[in-house]
């Protein structure tokens, strides 16, 4: 009975949110079902919700969120990205990886829609190679994915740790070897078939070291997010203020420019969705409502590794977004997960599940833009993008045992 209340919930977000309902409203629908089904009176849901909305964690969570925002905003403004780019193919012969640095580079700045920044320059850099629309549309799409597993600013990231209450730093630690898996993945079903062209060589050491350094140059946030994070383990919080305060100061434009980036950089769709998505995680512990389950499937003798596939995979492929598998399907796997130590490879292989389910949707909003861009067809895109896609969860499944 347990069990068939908890899918009752799954199944009435996921049909919510195929309905095009905002995924925020249908966590909040789901929250109050979730805990009138387990006996929770008016009451008690909203002061759940209340103590879920001043928790620290949330409000270090939307602060994040948006800074994160805030950085990939001032980052196109300042140009950076451009130059990076233009420093790459100078640096780069082979021009199939050159290709696809561009979609790589951009994918460290999670933004909706993102791979189409990338789109055009792939198309440029592909004009001398003989490639389809759909191998195009597959290594945009690909290649701009190739972070969310590991990268500090990915939202869905900082949400697992949020919800799992583990440093970000540890989920890192487990999780970046599925980066390196899909990187091999997209060389192996994206790069290798295709014949190699050489970019022009760059004449002169000093040319090298000047395009070397300008590349670098261009890309210190990052940098210094890394050494922040990694080596002295400051706060996400404190790493990105500085950051964006030292670029917003010599960002060469005028103050109203940069006080519009700041606007811009406030979404209240996201502050909703992030308010949604812990109010959830609060009411699903707060019900007891996943308490006795670890008993009953232990009964039953279905292996934790079944739920931590089949609920991720099935939400991300509904949603094709990642905090929504995340938001919804973690706080049902905590006890899976474990209670009082987190284990973390069983994670590690439910937010793989959940992304596979995410990189196949055909409502991600980064697949449907760049088949568009490119005048795709599905059944070519998904010829490259199922190996791909299995080929990193087996990696996530021997990773996981070792």
């Amino acid at each position: 009975m347990e069990i068939l209340k908890l899918l009752f919930i799954i199944i009435l977000i996921a049909i919510l949110m195929w309905r095009k309902v905002d995924l925020g409203l249908s966590l909040m629908i789901g929250s109050i079902f979730m805990g009138a089904l387990y006996g929770m009176n008016a009451n008690t849901i909203a002061q759940s919700a209340l103590t879920a909305v001043i928790e620290p964690n949330t409000i270090e969570l939307i602060f994040a969120v948006f800074l994160i925002i805030m950085l990939g905003k001032i980052m196109l403004a300042s140009g950076n990205l451009e130059v990076m780019v233009d420093s790459l193919e100078c640096l780069i012969r082979d021009r199939r990886i050159a290709m696809v640095i561009p979609p790589a580079l951009i994918g460290l700045l999670p933004a909706p829609g993102g791979a189409m920044l990338s789109a055009p320059m792939v198309d440029e850099s592909a004009k001398k190679l003989s490639i389809t629309a759909e191998q195009k549309t597959y290594l945009n799409f690909w290649f701009r994915h190739l972070w969310e597993y590991c990268w500090p600013l990915y939202p869905g990231l900082i949400i697992a740790a949020a919800v799992l209450k583990v440093p970000l730093t540890a989920l890192i630690k487990v999780q970046f070897p599925l980066a390196f898996a899909a990187i091999l993945a997209g060389v192996i079903f994206g790069l290798l078939p295709i014949k190699t062209v050489k970019n022009r060589r760059i004449k002169g050491n000093n040319n090298f070291l000047t395009t070397l350094w300008r590349f670098i140059r261009c890309i210190w946030p990052i940098w210094l997010i890394l050494i922040g994070l990694m080596l002295f383990r400051l706060p996400i919080l404190i790493i990105l203020s500085t950051i964006i305060i030292i670029m917003l100061i010599s960002l060469k434009v005028d103050w109203r420019t940069k006080l519009k980036i700041v606007i811009k950089s406030i979404s209240w769709r996201i502050i909703l969705l992030l308010l949604s998505v812990m109010i959830f995680k609060h009411i699903v512990m707060d019900s007891s409502a996943v308490e006795s389950i670890p008993t009953l499937l232990h009964a039953s003798g279905v292996s934790p590794i079944i739920p931590a596939f089949a609920i991720p995979f099935l939400l991300g492929i509904l949603t094709g977004v990642n905090q929504a598998y995340i938001g919804v399907s973690f706080p049902l796997l905590l006890p899976f997960f474990g209670t009082n130590e987190i284990n973390l490879q069983l994670v590690m292989f439910a937010y793989a599940a959940g992304f596979a389910g995410v990189l196949l949707s055909p409502v991600h909003l980064c697949l449907l833009l760049t088949k568009e861009y490119y005048g795709a067809k599905w059944g070519g895109i998904y010829k490259l993008l199922m190996p791909s896609v299995v080929f990193v969860l087996i990696a996530s499944l021997i990773l996981m045992f070792i």
